[in-house]
């Protein structure tokens, strides 16, 4: 796995951060001579384990050695090879540690391994010119003035360096490092507004080009759903402050979950949202359902977030069955976290059985223990008396942004459906285990048996689970793991690998530290750039358009696309060889590649982001964009609208 080799990778680097350093210090200040042979053999034994490393993560790809190839070792190899030349030939007849012809290479080989420790966690994919030339500026610089010094101590030995000349290069380090956390920090600071429709670059995948025009655009304010006299199915959703669990939440109608929607294939579905109390502004986002673009409910693209007050009408037709969710796109991160979220079903015909859906939310950021979880309405163990023989379809939802195991015990199941679309000949699965990304769902069929049969949480809290039956609770067994790409049988799509695809798109997703809007975070990027910096990706109607996507960071990233769902066609260069797999939220593990497909047939604006809405709001945000569609809304400070 890249993900295993780019941690050992990252290992060595912080092993030569620390080597050639000591190396230095071992030469130049303590001039221990058999120290020092011992440490240069280990470093430049380092050296030499990256670069097989990196030569082997090649072959996974470009992607995940581009900075270390064209920065990274360059920077090291330099001045490793002047030691190896200058430097042990002098150690071997016994010269001076102090000349600088010693001394100098080794203390100069540490710099640039510090260097290479701040590409490793400060510059990702791909480094552009002039990241690279300020980190080989700034190396130069310390290597240079390192090399004065040890000239200048070598032909003054008894010369101290004076108080004074301690505190100038003190002073000078702090003023350009504060000066260049002052440049990073400004630099990052978003906009007050930003239209979006019209900013940043575009990213044409290697298309045509699209017409800009705006006169003869469509607006997405005006892109919106069926509006006339037929059977209409109405809803009101008021967004409230209330106490769940004992936390302060925000909520749709005072419970989180929301109202749970249910509805049946073919209705016109009415929302009416109104905000009672929520200052920052709410809406709704209908998770995994293709709507017009008018009706996605993100804050600052597609509406504005509905104020105190006021009210926003949302009209859709339901013409796909499924399990989908809605949430707050106005401050995501925050507000869904807060418990604006419910789960939206849509019916084939009148369920039949024990149809149940179950979303899984943790109030808490993924990494904050004894937050308060909730499966359901239930923040602990539940359990429902099913007679034997009843249908059973458990819809299970993910609301966290961690991804989770939903595991089945006790009987043996089918996946019916992944991210609202059925499975094509399902099969029998004992003691199912479904892995579902932050924002993904999964259901699952069977018939219950005259036992119990345990549903329960992976990484959750130990008591959060559903019993179904009466009697004791069946034990843990390691289950059986389903993969969706291989899960059931193949049957026909409308385009696959062998397609001719009019535009494609290679999205590499990666993290480092930095600033991001005037906060120093972990920063996650895609090809380099945080939003609002990454390129849209402009399409026409109608073309085919393909991603690879490319996971190089060292955290999982379930990416959400907007207003489509995308024909998974293979992942790390295996095909998918089951069920054709049609997802709206993809569960990007570390090192892993994707390449997915779908067709350009919903024109908007649309928001692509990673369903880790913290790391959305860090920078993992862009767009999908249809050539001939704009929009006047407006995010940033000032506009009040922020959709992560």
């Amino acid at each position: 796995m890249p993900t295993d080799l780019l941690a050992v990778d990252l290992l060595l680097v912080i092993a030569l951060a620390i080597v050639w350093p000591l190396t230095g210090w071992a030469v130049g200040t303590l001039g221990a001579r058999g120290l020092a042979w011992t440490l240069i053999a280990l470093g430049l034994l380092l050296i030499a384990l990256r670069i097989v490393v990196v030569a082997v993560l090649y072959t996974s790809g470009w992607w995940f050695v581009q900075e270390t190839v064209v920065l990274g070792l360059p920077l090291i190899l330099v001045p490793a090879a002047a030691t190896v030349l200058l430097t042990l030939p002098r150690l071997r007849s016994g010269a001076d540690l102090a000349h600088p012809l010693v001394a100098g290479p080794v203390r100069v080989t540490g710099y640039a391994a510090f260097a290479c420790l701040v590409v490793a966690f400060v510059v990702s994919y791909p480094v552009t010119p002039g990241r690279g030339l300020v980190v080989v500026a700034l190396t130069a610089l310390a290597a240079g003035w390192s090399l004065v010094r040890t000239i200048i101590r070598y032909r003054s030995p008894t010369r101290r360096s004076s108080p004074v000349s301690h505190v100038a290069t003190l002073v000078v380090g702090v003023l350009a490092l504060t000066g260049g956390l002052v440049v990073a920090y400004d630099a990052s600071v978003l906009p007050d507004r930003l239209p979006m429709g019209t900013h940043g670059p575009v990213d044409l995948g290697g298309g045509r080009p699209a017409d800009h025009a705006q006169g003869q655009a469509a607006n997405v304010a005006d892109i919106r759903g069926p509006r006339g006299d037929g059977p209409v199915r109405r809803f009101t959703l008021t967004a409230r402050h209330a106490t769940v669990r004992g936390v302060a939440a925000l909520t749709y109608d005072g419970t989180v979950p929301g109202p749970e929607l249910r509805v049946t294939q073919g209705d016109v579905v009415e929302v009416t949202l109104r905000n009672a109390d929520v200052a920052e502004g709410v809406t709704i986002h209908w998770h995994g359902y293709d709507v017009p673009n008018g009706e996605d409910g993100v804050a600052g693209v597609t509406q504005q977030a509905v104020r105190p007050g006021a009210e926003f009408t949302y009209r859709f037709l339901a013409s796909r069955a499924g399990t989908y969710w809605y949430h707050s796109h106005q401050d995501s991160d925050a507000q869904v976290r807060a418990g604006l979220y419910g789960i939206l079903i849509v019916d084939p015909a009148p369920p039949t059985g024990l149809d149940l859906a179950l979303a899984y939310h943790n109030f808490g950021q993924e990494d904050v223990l004894g937050a308060p979880q909730l499966l359901g309405d239930r923040s602990g163990p539940e359990s429902r008396p099913v007679p034997a023989g009843t249908p059973v379809r458990l819809r299970l939802v993910n609301t966290d942004a961690a991804t989770h195991d939903f595991t089945l015990t006790g009987t043996a199941a089918r996946v019916a459906a992944f991210d609202g679309t059925e499975v094509h000949g399902p099969t029998d699965v004992p003691d199912p285990v479904v892995t579902v990304p932050g924002g993904g769902r999964a259901d699952l069929t069977f018939t219950m048996p005259d036992h119990p049969v345990l549903l329960d949480v992976g990484n959750a809290a130990e008591d959060l689970g559903l019993l179904l039956g009466t009697g004791p609770t069946p034990a843990h067994t390691a289950g059986t793991r389903v993969d969706p790409l291989n899960y059931g049988t193949p049957a026909a799509t409308p385009f696959g690998r062998d397609s001719h695809f009019d535009r494609h798109f290679t999205l590499v997703l990666d993290e480092r530290l930095g600033f991001y809007d005037g906060r120093f975070d972990t920063v996650y990027t895609v090809n380099g750039q945080t939003f609002p910096d990454i390129p849209a990706q402009q399409v026409r109607y109608g073309e085919l358009v393909k991603f690879t996507i490319v996971n190089r960071s060292v955290e999982s990233h379930p990416i959400h696309p907007h207003g489509h769902h995308v024909l998974v066609l293979s992942r790390d260069g295996r095909p998918a060889t089951g069920s054709p797999v049609w997802l709206d939220t993809l569960d990007i593990r570390e090192g892993q590649i994707w390449e997915v497909a779908l067709k350009a047939d919903n024109p908007g604006i649309w928001m692509d982001h990673c369903h880790n809405l913290r790391h959305a709001a860090t920078g993992m945000m862009f767009h999908l964009a249809y050539t001939g569609v704009t929009t006047s809304y407006e995010v940033g400070r000032t506009t009040g609208d922020h959709p992560e």
